[in-house]
């Protein structure tokens, strides 16, 4: 045995891997799609060392079965698009269309994410998410099975099958319905009804939060991407995160993650502080081509933390800490706004909630990451530790 291969057997070891057709050797099921793009695979090949055909077919079952195999955890790749009845859009941009849809044989409700599937690129980014997603959710599965813990609640969608239609060049990634809605239409609601979050109901809400978050750091994964659209809520108002980019983990301490211009919002300052205003500027101007070809970002645990600052922020306040009633009303730049969140302090929470809780949530928005509160201290406050064994 070689000594590269005695490191790939002991480094290894507790990591599925799948073997190439083309050059029979065995890679990471999480390197394997990239692997297979450098030979070309998405286009086939005819020299007999690989047949003709799509990354979305047997290498890609093999792939799902590898990612799910180890837990109980069905995941559907059989499905065709008229095994669903569409009920109704939920968002729409350049590249993906979202949509309610009912299972015709069961009448279950799931979400289906259908993407482009025609370039390599394209084709790459709707595997990459894929298998993302199957391999936190699995982690997440195993770590919650063997905890001592007395939750063992997932706070992060689940998801159900992948297809492709390939008379479409339509890939279609399937995941569970989440019936309350987002965070974001939830402070809505009440801010059209003229209603605020009750104290109790807020302190859950910091709690369940916080525990999302903080399942993913333990199980290697820092988000990158959270707002008020990625927090969903469950029929009986629990919360699963949801639509965060991932390209990295807490191996190194630092996450690579897309910007564009909703996600700007919820940058902590020292993500801020190592970009151009400028490129910034500029990277607005192209958000609606920036798929598969987003200027990379450095985030941390530390950023994610920042993040459910602002979003707690606007669950009490129903508003931006960084954006006050004139900017609002006659607008910001980008620049104005990172300068804001660099430099100004948020302003004071509506004073019907209490200190601590009010406190809290500044924690979470020190200015100096090495300073700002840790989702482990954050779920150590007592009101939140009493919501976490209540739920």
């Amino acid at each position: 045995m070689t000594d590269i291969d005695q490191h790939n057997q002991e480094r290894h070891k507790d990591n599925p891997t799948v073997q190439c057709d083309g050059c029979e050797k065995l890679y990471l099921f999480g390197d394997f799609p990239f692997h297979l793009q450098k030979h070309g695979f998405f286009q086939g090949f005819s020299n007999g060392s690989i047949s003709q055909r799509d990354i979305g077919d047997e290498e890609d079952t093999q792939l799902d079965q590898l990612l799910v195999g180890s837990v109980n955890f069905d995941f559907n790749t059989t499905w065709k698009k008229s095994d669903f009845l569409q009920v109704q859009r939920i968002q729409k941009n350049t590249n993906v269309d979202v949509w309610l849809v009912k299972i015709k044989n069961t009448e279950q409700l799931v979400v289906y994410k259908q993407m482009a599937y025609y370039t390599e690129k394209e084709k790459l980014m709707a595997h990459q998410e894929k298998n993302n997603l199957i391999k936190i959710y699995r982690k997440i599965m195993q770590t919650s099975s063997s905890s001592s813990s007395s939750s063992s609640f997932i706070h992060v969608i689940k998801p159900l099958g992948f297809f492709v239609d390939t008379e479409e060049f339509k890939a279609y990634f399937v995941l569970e319905y989440c019936s309350g809605g987002s965070l974001n239409k939830y402070i809505g609601t009440m801010k059209n009804s003229h209603t605020t979050i009750k104290v109790d109901a807020a302190w859950n809400m910091i709690a369940q939060v916080t525990l999302a978050v903080n399942q993913m750091h333990l199980n290697g994964v820092i988000i990158g991407y959270i707002n008020t659209e990625s927090i969903l809520l469950t029929s009986d108002l629990q919360v699963k995160l949801s639509n965060f980019m991932l390209n990295g983990s807490l191996q190194d301490g630092r996450q690579i993650a897309p910007a564009n211009d909703h996600s700007i919002q919820y940058y902590s300052p020292e993500a801020i502080q190592v970009l151009n205003s400028q490129e910034i500027e500029k990277e607005k101007e192209r958000i609606d081509n920036m798929r598969g070809q987003q200027k990379k970002q450095i985030f941390t645990i530390e950023s994610d933390i920042w993040a459910v600052g602002i979003v707690l922020f606007k669950l009490l306040a129903q508003k931006h800490p960084f954006i006050d009633a004139t900017d609002r009303k006659k607008g910001i730049t980008v620049s104005e706004f990172m300068y804001n969140i660099v430099t100004e302090q948020p302003p004071e929470l509506p004073n019907n909630y209490p200190e601590n809780m009010k406190n809290l949530i500044k924690r979470m928005l020190e200015k100096d990451p090495i300073r700002r509160i840790t989702a482990e201290a954050i779920l150590s406050v007592p009101e939140v530790a009493a919501n976490i064994l209540r739920n």
